[in-house]
């Protein structure tokens, strides 16, 4: 087994988030200030750590980034626990995040689906009902990037060592950052062109 050092763990977390993607990044603003501009719902969802992630990109979203104009509305599909445990409880885990989406998204909106290993079953069932709503899908994965990777419209991967949880999700923290600065420059020039 390797040995942990925490050295070891900044020089490879440096090393992920240095890889990143700014071209999937700029594609990912796109298509939220789109959904801003149309008025449309971004849905947010993941497992364990990347739940809470989802949870803080709503935040960031939401309130952080100091949009003017039409306001940005989104939504975890992780938050309401009468939902996730009636529908764990009746319908099966794997139907948490799917069942939300067939009673809330319309068409045109986006969803985020925020995964290390990118194999999920409860994020893979949602894209069924995307593909029918013509919901945009954004997938941001770690380690190979698993089934996730490849069935998303935007594919936001970090390459990293299988099991590697604790770099993807410090990864998919400061890409979340990124966003939000990004949505913030953005509403600095639309208040300057007025």
């Amino acid at each position: 087994m390797k040995k942990f050092t925490s050295g070891g763990y900044v020089t490879n977390l440096i090393s992920v988030i240095s890889s990143v993607d700014h071209e999937k990044i700029n594609s990912i603003v796109e298509v939220l200030l789109n959904a801003r501009k149309n008025n449309k719902t971004i849905f947010i969802a993941g497992n364990g750590g990347s739940a809470a992630t989802a949870s803080h990109m709503v935040t960031d979203f939401m309130y952080s980034s100091k949009i003017t104009g039409p306001k940005m509305k989104v939504y975890s599909l992780n938050e309401n626990i009468s939902v996730l445990t009636a529908t764990g409880n009746d319908k099966g885990f794997d139907e948490v995040f799917s069942r939300q989406l067939e009673n809330l998204a319309s068409n045109g909106d986006v969803l985020i689906l925020i995964s290390a290993s990118g194999n999920s079953i409860n994020l893979l069932n949602c894209l069924p009902q995307c593909e029918k709503k013509n919901i945009t899908t954004i997938g941001l994965t770690g380690f190979d990037g698993g089934s996730l990777k490849s069935k998303v419209n935007i594919s936001l991967h970090v390459q990293t060592e299988m099991g590697s949880y604790g770099i993807v999700e410090d990864t998919h923290m400061v890409v979340g950052h990124i966003i939000t600065e990004l949505l913030k420059v953005q509403s600095a020039k639309e208040i300057l062109n007025g």
